[in-house]
């Protein structure tokens, strides 16, 4: 039986790298989700669901229908002055 891994943060530099290497592997089922849509669509053997992680019913959704072993959150907001701020 394949484990399912879930990668939240899909989109970013790490969860993309993730995704990819994860997607390869024919013992997983992969699946990615970000705030937007897949950047790299059709790149890897895995499904790809966008989300946002700041609405909690939009998560419980998400992990009830992708019901993963792993999840594997890679999110983080990339904008250095906002953050500074």
């Amino acid at each position: 039986m394949k484990r399912k891994i879930l990668v939240i943060g899909a989109n970013g530099f790490t969860g993309r790298r993730i995704l990819d290497d994860l997607s390869r592997n024919l013992s997983y089922q992969t699946t990615g989700c970000s705030l937007h849509d897949d950047i790299c669509p059709h790149s890897g053997d895995y499904r790809f669901i966008r989300t946002d992680i700041c609405n909690q019913p939009a998560v419980e959704k998400l992990l009830q229908e992708v019901r993963p072993d792993v999840v594997i959150n890679t999110s983080a907001l990339s904008v250095p002055d906002y953050c500074e701020t």
